[in-house]
C-alpha cells in the first residue's frame, strides 16, 4: 500500500508541471492508513470513497480544452488522460470522468492487480 510520502511526491511532481489536484478517490483501507495525513495531503479537494486509489489532476490543454489526468495512487506510475472541451456541461463532464475511472478499473483488473 502506498504511503503518505509517496503520495506527497506524486502531487508535488504534478504541481511542478502545472497540474492542479482536483479530486481524490480512496479505498477505505488506504483512507484509514492516511487518516492522520489527509488534511495535509489533500487540503481543499474532495476525497471520495471508491474502489480505486487515484487522484484527478487538471490543467489547460494546448487546444484550449481542459486536460484531466487520473493518476493511480500506487508505487508503479500509471495514469489515463482525457481532454475535455471547455464548453462541456457538468453532467457530460461527470460522464466522461466516470468512463475514465471505469477504464482504470478495467486496466487494474486485467493486469491482475486488485490493489
Amino acid at each position: 500500500m502506498i504511503k503518505a510520502e509517496a503520495i506527497r511526491a506524486i502531487v508535488s511532481q504534478y504541481e511542478g508541471f502545472g497540474w492542479q489536484l482536483r479530486k481524490v478517490l480512496l479505498q477505505p483501507q488506504l483512507r484509514a492508513s492516511l487518516e492522520a495525513d489527509l488534511n495535509d495531503l489533500f487540503d481543499h479537494v474532495d476525497v471520495i470513497e471508491s474502489d480505486l486509489d487515484a487522484a484527478w489532476f487538471t490543467r489547460e490543454a494546448k487546444d484550449g480544452g481542459m486536460a484531466w489526468e487520473l493518476r493511480a495512487l500506487h508505487e508503479s506510475p500509471f495514469a489515463l488522460i482525457e481532454v475535455v472541451d471547455a464548453d462541456v456541461s457538468n453532467s457530460e463532464l461527470n460522464d466522461i470522468l466516470s468512463d475514465v475511472e471505469a477504464r482504470l478499473r478495467d486496466r487494474r483488473w486485467s493486469r491482475g492487480n486488485g490493489n
